[in-house]
């Protein structure tokens, strides 16, 4: 995550609603981003 979190921040906006997976790379996104929801494949998403 060291390498994606400066890419993201630099082109995605803070007031942002992001989707992702349940990675737990994708925890930080909560912090950073206006909102953060998630595909969760295990439940078949």
């Amino acid at each position: 995550m060291i390498t994606l979190m400066p890419i993201v921040r630099e082109n995605i906006a803070k007031e942002a609603a992001i989707c992702t997976d349940e990675g737990s790379h994708y925890n930080q996104f909560a912090d950073t981003f206006a909102s953060h929801d998630r595909v969760h494949h295990t439940n078949d998403e």
